[in-house]
């Protein structure tokens, strides 16, 4: 991981993203977002610790009602390393896994 990207300093670092949408492009489909709640992985963009971040609109999905803001930042890398790791175990109905 370490150098696989090169990046011009100073640097944002932050690769979850989960908030409203407060400005968009003028696209069609990145206007539809705004006033949004979304999360998005922006790895590779960087710029997610940043009190405002601009991503394409192709990285957005709805925050789910049920999640926080801060919940919804779990999703993107955490959540789906996690659900990796358990579909590659190969884990039946019933089985426990220690955390």
């Amino acid at each position: 991981y370490r150098n696989t990207q090169k990046r011009e300093l100073p640097v944002t670092p932050g690769a979850e993203i989960s908030g409203t949408v407060v400005a968009t492009g003028s696209s069609a489909a990145a206007r539809e977002w705004m006033g949004k709640e979304v999360w998005a992985d922006v790895t590779g963009l960087d710029g997610a610790f940043a009190e405002y971040c601009a991503c394409p609109a192709a990285l957005l999905a709805p925050k789910p009602s049920t999640l926080s803001h801060a919940e919804a930042t779990a999703l993107p890398v955490a959540g789906s390393t996690s659900l990796q790791a358990l579909r590659q175990v190969g884990l039946s109905t019933g089985e426990a896994v220690l955390v």
